[in-house]
């Protein structure tokens, strides 16, 4: 699907449709008079802002794509060596292997 630009995004949370569910429960029942603000100010915070939740997503959206953009192009090898970049172990390991502190790990708690 091509769109012209991001309002042209069909999209819609799964809040929002349950939302329209409920609001034609309501109608049914005869309670969407007495709650109309209710229902108004629900729906304004949860209509959909494509824009606003690709911004507020952005670093995670990004995340994603570089992790599946690695795996096509350089397979689990890729994979590995990417994730080791943003692994707090790993870097945790490296800072201690370039400071020498993996020396004090080494010589364990005793000799502090």
């Amino acid at each position: 699907m091509h769109v012209a630009q991001v309002d042209d995004v069909p999209y819609a949370s799964e809040s929002l449709q349950a939302f329209q569910k409920l609001e034609a429960t309501a109608k049914a029942e005869w309670l969407n008079d007495a709650n109309a603000e209710a229902f108004d100010a629900l729906r304004a915070g949860l209509s959909a802002d494509v824009a606003a939740d690709l911004a507020r997503h952005e670093p995670a959206i990004r995340q994603a794509l570089e992790q599946e953009l690695v795996v096509h192009l350089y397979n689990t090898t890729g994979q590995f060596k990417h994730g080791l970049q943003q692994d707090a172990v790993a870097l945790k390991a490296v800072e201690l292997l370039e400071s020498d502190g993996y020396l004090n790990v080494l010589a364990g708690p005793d000799s502090k």
